[in-house]
């Protein structure tokens, strides 16, 4: 690729330019770091002070209503109305003239027995004392005790009103036990109040959210209640404040918009102030910036051209006389003087620039010469010096292969060393580990035959069981037949009964006969036949109960025969698993035998590792040092060839220069 020259004019030109360009360009690069960050300083402290301000706000509302729920906790009446019910009067009183004074939606104190003293603003909402279950088990009662202080519920929409509130409780304890939680349900309105009031702007505006990333308060109430969109920010924030910067995209016109978020702790709960600002006005203004800069610079380069075009010319006319003579000079043509009027700094120019040319012409005639000189003797020196140098080099090739051949056996014996070296720590290792593994075997032995003994035990257990459920069996066999008999006995008490009650009707029959004489016949006879009856009610009463038994029983003689069943698959399978743990015993006998040979060996291939190190050590060593010789003989050759070199490679310059010189002279004209 050809390269384009500059003349003067247009280096002047171009000099002129970087000199007011790179400045304007310096300055419209500080102005514009300068003025960043002064915009993004004092836009980051405007919403650290409306966060500020949010904040303090908030802290002071949290504190009055922590106030008002210490001041409810200290009323006699909450702590008395266990023991007076009485009390409740006081309490609703207390409950209304706070629901009047405050914004609370809801005042309730739960007893610890259960019962609820409730106050409510809340159109719709059952106002009164009731009972009601496991109220303990409440979210808010629970944070209530176990908290020393007070508890602050989440954020969460109200049933009654679908606002959006806060529950606020605290235990109420005398002498260590807790009598109840009083607590007070919060409407946020008054919070997202208070971040309306404090709102810039569009660009510029403050969010509150709780611990669940929860938007609590915000200018747009459409957003109260759901998540914020950088909620993950919110994890683990263990600064006071903490900026962040986000790209936040809206769902419904599909824009992007650059933020700039700073969180703030809310210093009494777990709630944090978000000052949202949009930075796209501030990019706006920064590239305003730069156009403003980039088009100054612009003017200030054309002016600098139209400066730098007319002192450009003056100087490369000067200039252009200089060169006309420097090339007649080049072509040999020193008869020429530098002819220019001005007398300023080319004046000087030109008288120096005479003078030289005269000395020029004295010195070219002196050099021509001492360079015939010059070229005789270089070539004689030049001759003496390729001798010498061809000595030097068959010495040196000589000692280089010794030396080479030294490096090579020393290289390889520090191979051998090394692969030594990693042999004996992998033999250790595997000497360490049959150790490790011969342990662990005779773990695995003492752990089999504790196994072994324990089968056997179960094995006697089976078999203990096995009669044992044949007893069960047979008593339950026995029971059935006995059932049967008892059965049988029933049969003929039903049937006495029935005998019974005929004879005693017809006693009652002759009794009636019989007139006045057999009336108190006939109550014997009546008496007889209700009793008669009952014994038959009460044999067939037992007669159910009977079958139920034998029903029963016959239902557990089946239960036991699959017992039975079980027990003996379990027998067998015991006697397996014993047999199974013998033999596992002897293959353990087996690995610990190989694992003990394997150690063994392996610390007579340790033990010779040192005689075979110590070997190699000696010949590397041997090797080192004939190649330290032989690059030490090699190096003083190579000096003594380089020193031949340079001699006969400056003969021979010098005489290829002395007749370029005598060329180049030739060229004069003086």
């Amino acid at each position: 690729m050809r390269k384009v020259k500059l003349n003067i004019g247009a280096k002047v030109i171009a000099i002129t330019l970087v000199l007011i360009i790179i400045p304007m360009i310096l300055l419209g690069v500080g102005t514009y770091n300068i003025s960043h960050k002064i915009m993004d300083e004092q836009y980051e402290s405007l919403g650290k002070a409306i966060g500020s301000e949010v904040t303090t706000i908030v802290d002071r509302h949290v504190e009055e209503i922590e106030r008002n729920m210490n001041n409810l906790s200290t009323i006699p009446a909450l702590a008395n109305v266990l023991e007076d019910p009485k009390q409740a009067e006081n309490i609703y009183d207390i409950f209304g003239r706070m629901l009047e004074s405050y914004d609370i939606q809801n005042l309730y104190f739960a007893t610890s027995k259960g019962d609820l003293y409730l106050s409510s603003i809340v159109e719709g909402v059952n106002t009164g004392t009731v009972s009601v279950e496991g109220i303990a088990e409440k979210e808010w009662y629970k944070s209530a005790v176990e908290s020393e202080d007070m508890a602050w519920s989440d954020a969460y929409e109200d049933e009654a009103t679908g606002d959006l509130v806060v529950t606020v409780s605290k235990s109420i304890v005398r002498d260590g036990a807790v009598l109840g939680v009083v607590g007070m349900d919060i409407s946020l309105k008054t919070i997202n109040e208070i971040v309306v009031s404090a709102g810039a702007s569009g660009e510029v505006y403050p969010i509150i959210v709780d611990g669940e990333g929860t938007i609590i308060a915000e200018q747009n109430t459409d957003a109260i209640g759901n998540k914020f969109e950088a909620a993950n920010e919110l994890e683990d924030m263990d600064t006071e404040v903490k900026t962040l910067k986000y790209k936040f995209e809206d769902k419904k016109s599909g824009t992007v918009q650059n933020q700039l978020i700073i969180l703030k702790n809310v210093d009494k709960i777990n709630w944090k102030v978000a000052t949202i600002l949009s930075t796209d006005p501030i990019t706006e203004a920064k590239n305003s910036i730069v156009k403003t800069t980039l088009t100054i610079g612009l003017i200030a380069g054309l002016v600098a051209t139209v400066i730098s075009v007319i002192f450009g010319k003056s100087i490369s006319r000067s200039i252009r006389k200089v060169v006309d003579i420097l090339k007649k000079m080049e072509s040999g043509d020193l008869t020429e003087r530098l002819d220019i009027k001005s007398e300023d700094e080319f004046g000087e120019v030109r008288d120096i620039f005479n003078s030289t040319v005269e000395s020029l012409r004295n010195l070219v005639g002196n050099i021509k010469e001492a360079s015939h000189s010059v070229g005789e003797q270089s070539g004689n020196l030049a001759a003496l010096s390729e001798e010498v140098n061809a000595s030097s080099l068959e010495i040196s090739s000589t000692s280089e292969e010794i030396a080479k051949g030294a490096s090579e056996q020393a290289m390889d014996a520090e191979r051998g060393a090394n692969i030594v070296e990693q042999l004996s720590s992998q033999l250790l290792e595997l000497e360490d580990i049959s150790r490790e593994m011969q342990g662990l075997v005779e773990g695995m032995r003492e752990t089999n035959a504790e196994s072994t003994e324990v089968i056997g035990e179960l094995q006697s257990k089976t078999e203990v069981n096995n009669e044992s459920t044949d007893k069960v069996e047979e008593e339950i066999m026995r029971l059935d037949e006995k059932i049967s008999s008892i059965s049988d006995i029933l049969a003929t008490i039903n049937d006495i009964a029935e005998q019974t009650n005929l004879l005693a009707l017809n006693a009652s029959i002759e009794a009636a006969r019989a007139g006045e004489h057999g009336k108190g016949f006939a109550v014997v006879a009546d008496e007889i036949r209700k009793l008669a009856q009952d014994s038959k009610g009460s044999s067939d009463s037992i007669r159910s109960i009977i079958d139920s038994v034998q029903s029963e029983s016959r239902h557990t003689v089946e239960v036991v025969k699959g017992v039975k069943a079980v027990n003996g698959e379990q027998t067998e399978a015991v006697f397996k698993v014993g047999e199974a743990f013998k033999a596992i015993e002897d293959l353990l006998q087996d690995v610990a035998e190989k694992i003990s040979v394997i150690g063994k060996h392996s610390g007579k291939m340790n033990e010779s590792r040192a005689d075979i190190v110590n070997v190699i050590n000696n010949i590397s060593a041997v090797c080192e040092e004939t190649a330290a010789s032989s690059e030490e003989v090699t190096a003083s050759i190579q000096q003594q060839t380089a020193a031949t070199e340079d001699v006969a490679d400056s003969a021979t310059s010098l005489n290829e220069l002395s007749n370029k010189l005598n060329y180049e002279i030739g060229k004069f004209k003086i």
